[in-house]
């Protein structure tokens, strides 16, 4: 099975998915850069970990249509709003939890309707992305979109409805 197609939506799934609170105190940007990825709409699921008893460690995500450029994510931490921005020729998802200090995840993917493969943008402090100050979310995005330590590694989400 390939990955065909680069989306933001990555970020619901990804961001969403290892999210121990959020990392990021602006969005992106505020306005979408286009409309939802329909394929990304549904159940998604991703085993994150092993338990100390072998028990594997499931995170749930279900994206919804909120309107044309928005979705409605439910996880297994709680509920968030998301839409696209693109930066370059690279597409992020945007991921808001209203009710955390920093609300925002920024994720980028691939899916092929069935698995999607998303990295979230590191919250390293170290990372130079992270302690780069200049201009604005996009334009610091642009310049560190290379950076070894940008994004985090891959997860892999399978649909499940």
């Amino acid at each position: 099975m390939s990955i065909t197609s680069l989306t933001p939506f990555l970020a619901l799934i990804c961001p969403i998915l290892l999210l121990q609170g959020c990392d990021f105190f602006e969005p992106i940007s505020k306005q979408p850069s286009h409309d939802i990825d329909t394929r990304l709409l549904g159940k998604w699921d991703a085993v994150v970990g092993t338990k100390a008893d072998g028990e594997e460690i499931h995170y749930s995500v279900t994206v919804t249509k909120k309107d044309s450029t928005h979705y409605f994510i439910q996880t297994n931490i709680g509920k968030a709003i998301a839409w696209h921005n693109t930066v370059g020729s690279t597409d992020f998802l945007t991921i808001e939890f209203k009710d955390e200090p920093a609300p925002y995840v920024y994720v980028t993917c691939a899916t092929d309707g069935n698995e999607v493969h998303c990295q979230r943008v590191s919250e390293d402090p170290d990372s130079k992305f992270a302690s780069d100050k200049k201009g604005t979310v996009a334009q610091r995005i642009k310049r560190h979109l290379q950076d070894k330590d940008f994004l985090e590694p891959y997860h892999v989400y399978t649909r499940v409805q």
